[in-house]
């Protein structure tokens, strides 16, 4: 009689070579969404993210206080000075940008061969089976229109005095970085956030629609501090990140956000660059 150990075991399947994958339930949820916001991250990374950044603003602030401690300087001289106040402003924002894109690309998750900056939607402008629409040069020049649109609106509404964005523009130091960083790393850095990271998790949460009033009015306010409660030039703002991520959902590519928040910024500082003679005539604190 045979011993219940001697019962041969089931026949495992042989493994098929070169046979699909079953995806996870996952991965299965994943796919019913068109691919530009498939993502492998959702609102808890979105969390960390936020969380993480907070850290890093106050590590850089700080990191600022022990320098100046170190070498001489009060705290309070530090706040007190406007040009030095602007000065610390842009190299933190450089810095804290900088550490926000270095997050995306150790913690964030993404396909095995996947790039970078594909997994945060920066696709070629003829993704998918989509026929190019419009080039780089066409959302550049979108940009800059819609830059004198709202330019017009904000002056048509009365801009007011006094807001702290104005520290930047009172010293040409401060004013050349703070336009270097507002054509090169504000839109790269902003658009991979907000058209990039937020944008794809929103669109699984509330719709398109839903998402692109979501992010848009996130953007917007996000900028007001900057604006020291100038309420109708932060609805402009609201304005112009729901359009921004119009565009980004429109061509399923930050790609085109980016190059027509390029031009948008690029108008606005080449205005200020006229306005001033180069920076030679620049506004006097009120």
């Amino acid at each position: 009689m045979s011993g219940p150990d001697s019962t041969p075991p089931p026949e495992q399947p042989t493994p098929v070579f070169g046979a699909p994958s079953v995806p996870t339930p996952e991965e299965s949820q994943l796919l019913k969404f068109p691919e530009d916001i498939r993502t492998r991250w959702g609102w808890k990374d979105i969390v960390i993210f936020v969380v993480v950044t907070i850290g890093l603003t106050f590590a850089v602030g700080l990191a600022a206080v022990i320098i100046s401690v170190a070498t001489g300087h009060s705290v309070q001289e530090l706040q007190n000075s406007v040009r030095e106040k602007a000065l610390f402003a842009v190299i933190a924002t450089a810095i804290v940008s900088l550490a926000q894109l270095a997050f995306f690309y150790f913690f964030i998750g993404r396909e095995d061969g996947q790039s970078f900056w594909r997994a945060l939607g920066w696709r070629s402008l003829r993704s998918g089976d989509r026929r190019l629409r419009f080039g780089p040069a066409a959302y550049i020049a979108s940009g800059c229109a819609f830059a004198v649109v709202i330019g017009f609106a904000s002056k048509l509404a009365g801009e007011p005095h006094g807001m702290p964005i104005e520290i930047f523009m009172h010293d040409r130091l401060n004013a050349a970085l703070f336009l270097i960083l507002g054509i090169t790393m504000a839109p790269l850095v902003e658009e991979t956030i907000f058209r990039g990271f937020l944008y794809p998790v929103a669109a699984r949460s509330f719709g398109v629609a839903g998402s692109v009033i979501f992010t848009g009015l996130l953007f917007g306010l996000l900028h007001g501090p900057q604006l020291g409660g100038a309420w109708i030039q932060t609805g402009l703002l609201v304005l112009v990140g729901i359009v921004f991520t119009f565009v980004r959902a429109k061509s399923r590519t930050v790609l085109a956000s980016y190059l027509f928040h390029l031009g948008y910024n690029g108008w606005l500082f080449i205005a200020f660059l006229v306005g001033t003679h180069f920076l030679k005539n620049l506004p006097v604190p009120q």
